[in-house]
């Protein structure tokens, strides 16, 4: 028998669920961490304030199997134009971190001026994710899906987001989303001229993609 899946809106109540849903389950999945290499002791505080931030817009979504564990999520943020986001207590992160979100940074520079100058807040999904026992059986699709229309209600044109894992760039491909920025990780090099992410999944790229809503 299938295991029935519950979609909800995220509530601050599922913080902590989320934020071990997302040591337990995301951070071993994750590409860019994998290649540095990088702890749940790294990590725990900027999930901390990554799930708060996201839960507090009433955009992000949770998925619970029939006993009610969190087996998938959905976190989303919204920034508008002329206000960028900046990485809380960034100077505070480990240097593997940082390696990351100066990535994200130059994926990010012309994200405004690529689009359309009548949309003045962006939806920005940061993390899609799916439990490993429960892959392969359409929930990601229940993720993109459910909600969105919390995130128009708010006055939101378009969403964006940053991209690396090979399924996630085939998932929101599938859902119409336009390339804005790509970086090659070969082509990314470090201060000793070597890539900084080798990552031991395959995945080459790391986009910047958008679609308008």
């Amino acid at each position: 028998r299938m295991d029935m899946v519950i979609p909800s809106m995220a509530a601050p109540s599922d913080i902590p669920e989320i934020l071990q849903f997302m040591l337990d389950d995301f951070l071993p999945s994750l590409s860019l961490a994998a290649a540095l290499g990088i702890t749940r002791e790294e990590t725990d505080l900027r999930y901390l304030r990554l799930t708060t931030k996201c839960v507090n817009t009433g955009t992000s979504v949770v998925l619970r199997n029939s006993s009610g564990r969190v087996i998938g999520l959905r976190l989303c943020d919204i920034e508008e134009r002329g206000h960028p986001h900046s990485i809380e207590g960034l100077d505070q992160l480990s240097e593997k971190l940082k390696k990351i979100y100066r990535l994200v940074d130059i994926l990010n520079e012309e994200k405004w001026s690529s689009i359309p100058s009548s949309i003045n807040k962006l939806w920005l999904v940061e993390v899609v994710a799916v439990d490993r026992e429960y892959r392969g059986r359409g929930l990601s699709r229940i993720l993109m899906e459910f909600g969105v229309d919390e995130a128009t209600k708010r006055g939101v044109g378009g969403a964006a987001a940053e991209v690396v894992a090979n399924a996630s760039i085939a998932l929101f491909a599938k859902y119409d989303y336009i390339l804005l920025k790509e970086i090659v990780h070969s082509e990314y090099l470090g201060d000793d001229g070597r890539p900084v992410f080798k990552c031991p999944g395959g995945e080459k790229v790391a986009q910047l993609v958008y679609k308008q809503l």
